[in-house]
């Protein structure tokens, strides 16, 4: 696959998962409030959102940092949910996104 066109697909994978983010997010306060639930919630959501924003603006080492640690959450979540297939897609998606922050990372 060629460079630019890897990064094009990374750059739109990065605004889909912003878009999906805060539309999610805003969501839920509409629907719940505020309360603590909500504001861990956000937090994990800030961090998924400084990750897409870190691989837009092309700082992949941060990206690849964050993603891995998010695979890794999300490897733990997929064994506590018993396997649910959301989980595991979930898992797979992160697994190639964690695959495209590497290759594009180890370009430079």
């Amino acid at each position: 696959m060629s460079d630019n066109l890897m990064r094009t697909i990374f750059k739109g994978a990065n605004i889909l998962i912003i878009a999906y983010y805060a539309i999610a997010m805003i969501s839920m306060f509409i629907k719940s409030g505020i309360n603590f639930l909500t504001i861990f919630v956000g937090l994990i959501v800030f961090v998924v959102v400084y990750m897409a924003y870190s691989g837009l603006t092309g700082n992949y080492d941060t990206c690849k940092k964050i993603a891995t640690v998010l695979l890794i959450l999300s490897a733990i979540g997929t064994v506590l949910g018993g396997f649910k297939l959301s989980y595991i897609f979930f898992t797979i998606v992160m697994g190639i996104y964690l695959f495209m922050c590497i290759s594009l990372n180890s370009r430079y």
